[in-house]
Order: C-alpha cells, then sequence, then structure tokens
C-alpha cells in the first residue's frame, strides 16, 4: 500500500525576533551575540506561507495553513524571517 506522505510537503518557517522590550534586547546582543536570531516563533505549515506583517508591524509568516508552533530551539539553522521545506522521507512503524 502506498503512503501519501511521501507525497507531501511541509514548512517550517521562523518568525521575527520580538522581545518585551529593549533592555532584554540588548541583554540579548550584549551577552549571547547571534542567538536574536533563534528567538523568534518556530512554525510548521501545510502550505507554503508568506512574510508579512502582523498588526503590531513585526514580520510574521501567514496565508498558510498552521499545523503547530514548536520549540525555538529546534531547528537552529532556521534564522529569522526564514523558512525551509521539509520532506518526509519514510515512515518508521
Amino acid at each position: 500500500m502506498e503512503n501519501n506522505l511521501f507525497n507531501k510537503k511541509l514548512w517550517i518557517a521562523r518568525d521575527e525576533a520580538v522581545f518585551e522590550d529593549s533592555n532584554e534586547r540588548e541583554y540579548i546582543l550584549d551577552y549571547k551575540q547571534d542567538c536574536e536570531l533563534l528567538y523568534g516563533e518556530l512554525n510548521i505549515f501545510y502550505d507554503k506561507p508568506e512574510l508579512g506583517r502582523d498588526n503590531n508591524g513585526n514580520n510574521v509568516w501567514m496565508n498558510a495553513r498552521k499545523i503547530a508552533t514548536i520549540p525555538s530551539y529546534m531547528f537552529p539553522e532556521i534564522k529569522c524571517e526564514q523558512c525551509a521545506v521539509f520532506v518526509p522521507k519514510e515512515i518508521i512503524d
């Protein structure tokens, strides 16, 4: 039996990093250097999302069916405002 999962793609995208206040942002920049790029919310989509602006003026991925938000430390290779395609290769029973 052929599984349709192999014909599907998922998109993983990271929003712009949003900080509570300027002190939090300065702490990140001073002590953790480039880690700011991993602070955006990380989401998984069924469809290819588009980068747009929310009501607060932040860059977020939208116009796609969102599956879930995942922990921001996952997929560190995806930086703020980047999107990557994930294609499942096999199913393990």
